[in-house]
């Protein structure tokens, strides 16, 4: 999973960290991508997440349940400055 993430995403956003556990039936991952602002890695992790949930992908067959990224830009919390 984790060389695959690594694969699909584009640059010049990359993995910084990823944290993946999996069971039989359950992928449970927490993932940190370095790029440029919170909606590029975003978007850039919602790709490569599609990549590699297609047909032919890594992880054809799974559905992608939940990303925490997305109340935040729902929220417009992804444009507020990181320092006072």
């Amino acid at each position: 999973m984790r060389a695959g993430l690594e694969r699909a995403l584009r640059g010049p956003a990359r993995l910084s960290h990823a944290r993946i556990r999996q069971s039989a039936d359950t992928l449970d991952a927490v993932v940190f991508v370095d790029a440029g602002s919170l909606l590029e890695a975003e978007g850039r992790l919602r790709d490569a997440c599609r990549e590699l949930l297609a047909e032919d992908g890594e992880l054809s067959g799974w559905d992608l349940r939940c990303c925490e990224a997305d109340p935040w830009i729902a929220l417009g919390l992804h444009a507020l400055p990181s320092r006072p």
